[in-house]
C-alpha cells in the first residue's frame, strides 16, 4: 500500500504536513485540520493483518477512556483508503531518552528528574485508575514538551496495553506465554508471560525509567536480548550512586524481581519519593484471570514481540523536533463479520467527543 506524503489530504479534512515515523507496519504523520487549522498526529496502519487491525481498534477503545494532561489525547478513529488510523494529540516535544542523552552530565539533575518523573507517575496512575496497564513504558514512549518555563512529560504508546476488565478480548489478542514490551524495561513476569501481569509490571518499568533518568543509562544494558533478559530476571544492575537515599531505595524496591516486593501503586511510589501528587489509587491489584484450561481450539493469533529491533509493528519514532504519539500496533473486523464495529470519524472541534467500540461477538 502507498504511504502518505506531504500534501496528501486525508478524509477530505486533514492535510499531511510531515512524516513523524515510518516502519514496516505503518506510519505516523503530522496533519492539520483544514477547517480549524488544529494540528494532530495521525497513526496509520499499513501492514494488512487481522490481529494488527484489531489491536488498533482496541487501542482506540483504551485511549478514549483516558483524559489526563500527562497522557496523549485521543481525538478520533479514521480510515485512510480502507486502512484504520488513529487521530491523536500532536505533542511538540522530545523523547525522554533523547533528553537524557543530550544532558551534559550523566543523568538529569535530581530536581528536574523528580519533577518529570512525578508527571509520568500521574499519567500512568491515571491509566491504572481506569484499569489500564501500559506494558511498554520506556523513555521513547515518554514525550517531554515545554510550556513556557515548565516542562511537561506525556505518556504515549498504549498499543499493547492490557485492560483488566476486558480479559476475554485480551485472550483473543494475546497468546499465553507471549512476550510483549521492550526487554530492558520489562518486569521478569512480563518476559515470561505478558498476559498474566498486574499493575506492578508497570511499576518495574517505571523503576527502570527513573534509574535511566538519574544515571544516564538503563539499569539492564546488554549486547543481546538474552543477556538483558537474564539480568532482568536476576535483578543484576549497577547500584545508583550520587542520589538521595529515597531515590536509591525506591528504585531498588521498584526493580525487585518478585512482583510482591514492589510498591503496589504509583501513589505509593510518589509517597516514597516525597512527591506531593494527587494520584488516585487503582483499587485492588487483581491479576487477569488465568487462561482457559487446555488452551483454545482456535489457531493462535499472531502476537507482537516488543523487542525493538525485530518488532513486527515497527511504526518508527522521531528522535527530535516534533514528536507524535507513536504506539505499538493494531486491529480489524474478522471473517465473522460483526466482531468489531468501527466508529465514524470524530469532529476534532468537539474536545469531549468520544468513540464507541462495540464487541458483538468473540468467537
Amino acid at each position: 500500500m502507498s504511504v502518505l506524503v506531504r500534501g496528501d489530504v486525508v478524509d477530505q479534512a486533514y492535510v499531511v504536513e510531515r512524516i513523524l515515523g515510518q516502519g514496516a507496519a505503518g506510519q505516523v504523520v503530522a496533519v492539520r485540520h483544514l477547517a480549524s487549522g488544529q494540528p494532530f498526529a495521525l497513526k496509520v496502519l499499513q501492514l494488512e493483518h487481522r490481529s494488527l487491525r484489531r489491536r488498533m481498534v482496541r487501542e482506540a477503545a483504551i485511549l478514549r477512556r483516558l483524559r489526563h494532561r500527562s497522557v496523549t489525547r485521543f481525538h478520533g478513529f479514521l480510515e485512510v483508503d480502507g486502512r484504520p488510523a488513529l487521530l491523536m494529540e500532536l505533542v511538540a516535544g522530545t523523547e525522554l531518552g533523547t533528553l537524557v542523552d543530550d544532558c551534559r552530565t550523566p543523568g538529569l539533575p535530581t530536581e528536574r528528574a523528580r519533577a518529570l518523573f512525578g508527571q509520568i507517575l500521574e499519567g500512568v496512575g491515571h491509566a491504572h485508575a481506569h484499569g489500564v496497564i501500559h506494558r511498554d513504558l520506556k523513555p521513547p514512549n515518554i514525550l517531554v514538551r515545554s510550556r513556557g518555563r515548565r516542562e511537561e512529560a506525556v505518556v504515549a504508546d498504549f498499543g499493547i496495553a492490557l485492560v483488566l476488565d476486558e480479559d476475554e478480548l485480551v485472550r483473543r489478542l494475546t497468546r499465553t506465554g507471549s512476550t510483549m514490551g521492550t526487554v530492558g524495561y520489562m518486569a521478569p513476569e512480563q518476559i515470561d508471560d505478558a498476559k498474566h501481569v498486574d499493575l506492578r509490571a508497570d511499576i518495574f518499568s517505571l523503576g527502570c525509567i527513573l534509574y535511566a533518568m538519574v544515571r544516564g543509562e538503563p539499569p539492564f544494558p546488554g549486547r543481546s536480548l538474552v543477556q538483558v533478559a537474564l539480568q532482568v530476571q536476576a535483578g543484576r544492575y549497577a547500584p545508583l550512586e550520587g542520589v538521595s537515599v529515597a531515590i536509591r531505595d525506591t528504585v531498588a524496591a521498584m526493580l525487585c524481581p518478585q512482583a510482591e516486593g514492589r510498591p503496589r501503586s504509583c501513589g505509593e511510589v510518589a509517597r516514597a519519593l516525597s512527591l506531593d501528587l494527587d494520584i488516585p489509587e487503582p483499587g485492588s491489584l487483581v491479576p487477569p484471570p488465568p487462561g482457559r484450561a487446555g488452551g483454545s481450539d482456535e489457531p493462535a493469533e499472531a502476537t507482537l514481540a516488543g523487542f525493538d529491533q525485530s518488532t513486527l509493528a515497527d511504526f518508527g519514532t522521531s528522535r527530535s523536533g516534533l514528536s507524535g504519539s507513536v504506539s505499538l500496533p493494531p486491529p480489524e473486523p474478522t471473517e465473522h463479520g460483526s466482531e468489531l464495529s468501527l466508529p465514524e470519524p470524530l469532529d476534532p472541534s468537539a474536545p469531549e467527543a468520544e468513540v464507541t467500540l462495540t464487541l458483538d461477538e468473540l468467537d
